[in-house]
């Protein structure tokens, strides 16, 4: 009920009220020029609402970028000095859901929805038909699969999971528990502050690496996850998974994963790197004891067994990728020419007879051809450019086209001159 206002708020251009606070603390800005701060007065001298945060003068400063309930116990000291103490009604705050407002937004927020809602380029919202929803399925086979004597290295430690045909994103939730396993886990609102990832990626993506700090617990706590893929138009699965868990070894090891250079071929690789030389430990993959370094790799999941010398048995999961065949497509307009890509492993690599190395080069008699290959070089096209033909839509003299946007919302302005 709230997520969905607040997602919709940022389709019709809005931002955070936090905006420009992304992946920063109050307490941790340290000498960050307080001159980029909202100030709390919203008239006279010191107001600077209309062009510092969300640039609104009708939603109140905001400081905080994290998830958080309310009423909030901090105090904030604005540039002036000026103290408040956040709210957190607006939908386009991170407030939890139970402070949001039963209508959320300010009159100037719903000034500039209703504004980008009429917007040429935003027409689709009134004039398409709804999208036809499709039903997603459940993840199959997630890893590490939950086990109460098979433990994860930390360093590397990935969720992973066989894709649905139907998904277009997933979400990855973990939470942190205590030493005492609960097997009927339950993800909820109120233990929102135990989360210690809540992320979506995409489906190009079948993985999701936890960050090393953020599995800062005993070696006795158990960590829970799911995963649930979604659609762009069908948020609810079919099914919500029961949580797996697992704990993490205090063993330390660095785990290093080529994936495939070619599609097609069988050269990833995996080396583990024992950290701390710990004695006594041994590497087993498919059946067979290896000593640390795996070639001649396919695409997929490939799991290893570490044991201890204690007999403690600790899995690493590593997921190499086949980036398939590259191909690349190259365009021009009336100013220059362009080429694009799918699939290969990025970045790409250009090279224009001219000497440009860009992923665009104008048009001038200078230029010939261009090379383009993915990061292994496996895939390489060369384009002669005397076989394109001009792919520039002509306009009509009371035309006009301006790019970029002078009013920064990211597409073309095109209008026509009165007569």
């Amino acid at each position: 009920a709230k997520t969905l206002p607040h997602e919709m708020g940022h389709w019709l251009d809005l931002p955070h009220t936090f905006f420009r606070w992304e992946g920063l603390t109050y307490n941790t800005v340290g000498a960050l020029s307080k001159t980029l701060w909202e100030a709390v007065a919203r008239k006279g001298d010191s107001a600077n609402c209309s062009y510092r945060g969300d640039g609104f003068c009708d939603t109140e400063p905001d400081y905080i970028s994290d998830r958080w309930n309310c009423p909030s116990n901090k105090i904030f000291l604005d540039p002036y000095g000026k103290s408040f103490t956040p709210v957190g009604w607006n939908y386009m705050s991170y407030a939890d859901d139970a402070c949001i407002a039963s209508n959320g937004f300010s009159v100037g927020q719903m000034n500039v929805m209703n504004f980008t809602y009429k917007y040429p380029d935003r027409r689709d919202l009134y004039e398409l038909p709804p999208p036809t929803e499709k039903n997603v399925d459940s993840v199959k086979k997630v890893y590490p699969e939950s086990s109460i004597t098979k433990r994860q290295i930390k360093k590397g430690c990935k969720i992973v999971f066989e894709p649905v045909d139907s998904a277009d994103f997933y979400q990855i939730t973990i939470a942190r528990g205590g030493a005492t396993l609960n097997t009927n886990y339950i993800f909820s609102q109120t233990q929102f502050n135990s989360y210690i990832v809540d992320t979506i990626i995409s489906a190009a993506l079948n993985y999701l690496e936890i960050p090393e700090a953020r599995l800062n617990g005993s070696t006795n706590d158990y960590y829970y996850y799911r995963v649930i893929p979604f659609t762009k138009t069908n948020s609810c699965p079919q099914k919500v998974m029961k949580a797996n868990y697992f704990r993490v070894s205090s063993v330390e090891l660095d785990v290093i994963a080529q994936d495939i250079s070619c599609s097609g071929m069988n050269d990833g690789s995996i080396e583990i790197v024992n950290k701390l030389n710990t004695p006594g430990l041994t590497y087993r993959y498919n059946g067979s004891n290896f000593n640390s370094r795996l070639e001649n790799l396919g695409e997929g999941i490939h799991e290893i067994e570490v044991t201890e010398s204690n007999g403690t048995i600790s899995q690493i999961y590593c997921s190499l990728m086949d980036y398939g065949k590259a191909k690349f497509k190259l365009e021009k307009d009336a100013f220059e020419y362009k080429v694009s890509g799918t699939n290969g492993k990025l970045p790409y690599t250009y090279r224009w007879s001219g000497g440009s190395t860009e992923e665009s080069a104008p048009i001038s008699t200078d230029i010939t051809s261009v090379t383009v290959k993915d990061a292994y070089g496996c895939d390489s096209t060369i384009f002669k450019l005397s076989d394109i033909s001009n792919s520039i839509q002509n306009l009509e003299a009371s035309d006009m086209e301006i790019q970029p946007n002078p009013i920064g919302l990211g597409e073309k302005v095109h209008f026509k001159l009165p007569t």
